[in-house]
């Protein structure tokens, strides 16, 4: 018998390592190598694959540091 799993959260998609997010575009790179989110500018730590942070989507291209509810 297959084990079901509950739906994930809404936000779910959106943890991913930093350079993910910046080719989804969720977030973009500066000069420095720090990685920021698309719209609220919320640093999320370094552009790295080794870097991943968890993005809320608030709209269209608007995107916010934080955890699922």
């Amino acid at each position: 018998m297959p084990a079901t799993v509950p739906d994930p959260p809404a936000c779910d998609p959106y943890f991913s390592n930093n350079d993910i997010h910046v080719m989804k575009p969720r977030a973009f790179p500066d000069m420095l190598d720090d990685t920021w989110a698309v719209g609220s500018i919320e640093w999320m730590g370094r552009y790295d694959v080794n870097e991943s942070s968890q993005l809320i989507k608030e709209g269209p291209v608007y995107y916010r540091v934080g955890y699922c509810p």
